[in-house]
């Protein structure tokens, strides 16, 4: 019976050595707050992922009118040919699509949003 008590009496212990504290008095309303934070940051992504895609569109269809009027033109202006002009214009639209290309799947990449 000693021996018996004995074992109960170090398991009573051991099981009062492991209790776990936790590491300061608000984790579950830290936890808490942390969840609701990054589901409104995803929500918000959603939306600037949506709004980004329409100003894409947008700024690409009037570049590309921008682009078509400056085909039918022959006004030089400050001594530049209207071939220079519309080459000018030609690339700046070119680069700010992949420009803005690139940023869109970036954010998409980064949010994993793809619905």
């Amino acid at each position: 019976m000693s021996n018996e008590t004995l074992k109960r009496d170090s398991l009573r212990d051991l099981m009062k050595e492991s209790l776990l504290e936790m590491p300061f008095s608000d984790f579950e309303s830290r936890t808490m707050r942390f969840i609701l934070i990054e589901a409104g940051s995803r929500a918000s992504a959603a939306k600037d992922k949506k709004l980004s895609s329409i100003f894409f569109v947008l700024g690409n269809v009037s570049g590309l009118l921008i682009a078509l009027l400056l085909l039918n033109t022959n006004v030089a202006v400050e001594g530049l040919s209207p071939y220079l002009i519309r080459l000018f214009c030609q690339g700046s639209i070119a680069l700010l699509t992949i420009l803005l290309c690139n940023s869109l799947l970036n954010k998409m990449n980064k949010h994993k949003i793809y619905d």
